[in-house]
């Protein structure tokens, strides 16, 4: 990355960039070299520095990328914890006057709209560096199998604690006082079909807390409805006029909804801007350091009191993920910060930190629980211990998930190179015929 080409391995099934995804030779992005333009500012002619005239900084854009992404998972796990599974304690676990503070750096919905700018961006940062439909067809084909082949790996987790008595959820919800929401989950039987069927397409198409095996997969139909929005956009960039009034109106359409669907155009915007050059434009004016820190803290803290106000409509959640991401890439400090070798590692886990949550919640997390009120023992300061020990326990279940990530890349680009080459067959007979885009030998 970043020599005109991103390569699609460097993306993850969350739609970010691997830390360790290679750095340019020269440090200079797509269309940044040389470029000027002649600005009208107070009826005088300036000779002024575009945004593409500005070289990008190099690989720390993208290591923020992926680091906002790690933090923002551990932000869930932390939120469903501390505001989920322990959230109706009587007396409160977190008292009144200590409770705002956590709250802006625990909003799920908050952090599931940052993932779904980030997809956004990261899904068209190739493109906007290459500008090949052959590429945006490759990633398409990817895409299914990278999101797929982890959700059917914390299903089938799922699936074998029920099936082996390890999920203590619904005992845990009556001490915790959590009937309807904790005890709700894991509820009915599940055959090996089911399991299927759920894993496949259920996930994407008709999603439901009570009746999944593992709810907290809402955020999938959107990141799948989301990724199509984004290609469907790149696959028709070069023949639509006028290309970001397009894209914004896409955004707006969106936005006036209020689905997080708005999220996905802002972040292909983000990449356009980006391959221009303008986040490194942006970084250089006087006083956009500190504005990008204080907008980016109140954007923080909106977002998430917005969202505990007004649940449900999520506009003001959306307009706080995408202000926070475009103030991280302007800000030298903000960064720095999600470019550190923690939020690099976080960033790296966080598709499995996601999807692997369920399991220790349902699992550990109760069983404790249980176990803690069965001796007597069930404390502030135990219970304190059990979210220490489950968060930890969610980062080592992530790690282990991660040969199934690189499982899944490697499916993915088998099924890519089969379309791509026209082999994709059973026996004798050819199920898709070469693409009109692939150039054939001697073509």
């Amino acid at each position: 990355m970043f020599t005109g080409v991103q390569p699609a391995e460097a993306l993850d099934a969350g739609g970010g960039l691997r830390a360790n995804a290679p750095a340019t030779g020269n440090g200079r992005g797509a269309g940044a070299a040389g470029a000027r333009s002649v600005m009208r500012l107070s009826g005088t002619q300036r000779r002024l520095p575009t945004m593409a005239s500005v070289p990008p900084s190099g690989p720390v854009r993208l290591h923020a990328m992926d680091g906002l992404r790690g933090w923002a998972a551990l932000s869930v796990i932390l939120s469903h914890l501390l505001f989920g599974v322990f959230g109706n304690l009587h007396p409160v676990l977190l008292a009144p006057s200590v409770k705002p503070f956590f709250e802006p750096f625990l909003g799920g919905t908050l952090a599931v709209a940052l993932f779904f700018v980030l997809s956004g961006d990261a899904l068209s940062m190739g493109y906007w560096a290459r500008r090949s439909r052959e590429g945006v067809v490759r990633l398409a084909v990817k895409r299914y199998f990278r999101l797929g082949v982890p959700i059917f790996a914390s299903c089938l987790i799922a699936f074998v604690l029920l099936r082996a008595g390890l999920t203590f959820n619904g005992p845990a919800a009556e001490i915790l006082n959590q009937q309807g929401w904790l005890g709700t989950f894991l509820q009915q039987e599940y055959s090996t079909l089911d399991l299927l069927k759920y894993s496949a397409f259920g996930v994407y198409f008709y999603h439901t807390a009570t009746g999944s095996l593992n709810p907290f997969l809402w955020p999938m139909q959107i990141e799948l409805l989301g990724s199509l929005m984004v290609f469907f956009y790149l696959f028709l960039e070069s023949d639509i006029r006028l290309k970001l009034s397009f894209l914004i109106f896409m955004l707006l359409l969106c936005l006036g909804g209020g689905s997080l669907l708005a999220c996905f155009p802002f972040g292909v915007l983000c990449g356009y801007i980006r391959t221009q050059g303008g986040f490194d434009w942006l970084r250089r004016q006087r006083g956009a350091q500190v504005l990008a820190f204080l907008i980016a803290a109140i954007a923080l803290v909106l977002g998430t009191w917005s969202n505990r106000i007004w649940q449900g409509w999520f506009p003001p959640t959306i307009i706080a993920a995408c202000i926070i991401v475009s103030c991280v890439y302007t800000s030298t400090a903000l960064s720095r910060f999600f470019s550190t070798p923690l939020s690099r590692w976080l960033g790296v886990i966080s598709f499995p930190l996601y999807l692997v949550q369920f399991s220790v919640f349902a699992s550990f997390t109760s069983g404790m629980v249980v176990l803690a009120d069965a001796h007597g023992v069930l404390g502030v300061a135990m219970i304190w211990l059990i979210i220490a020990a489950s968060a930890a326990l969610c980062l080592l279940a992530a790690v282990l998930f991660m040969p199934l990530e690189v499982l899944a890349a490697r499916i993915g680009n088998l099924a890519c190179n089969a379309v791509m080459r026209g082999e994709l067959t059973i026996g004798t007979v050819t199920l898709l015929p070469t693409p009109g885009w692939v150039r054939r030998p001697g073509a």
